[in-house]
């Protein structure tokens, strides 16, 4: 995994109605990995943790139209 400054570019997290978190990296060649920063959340109450779905868009300089879905979180207690 490449974390030098020529990839890592930004992390940005915005309160909207919700959250909106963002990542970017400059520049992932094809078939290399690189990881995203860790999301640590919490809940109220250990009751009110509940699973939830994140929907995420990932755009690149390659592909004409964003990718889209959804990420499912699984709380497990």
């Amino acid at each position: 995994m490449d974390f030098s400054p020529a990839t890592l570019s930004g992390f940005s997290l915005r309160k909207t109605n919700s959250y909106e978190v963002k990542d970017h990296f400059k520049r992932i060649k094809h078939g290399h990995q690189v990881s995203v920063n860790a999301l640590v959340m919490t809940f109220p109450t250990f009751d009110s943790a509940a699973s939830f779905q994140i929907d995420y868009r990932v755009t690149a300089a390659n592909m004409p139209v964003p990718l889209t879905g959804k990420l499912n979180v699984k709380v497990v207690k």
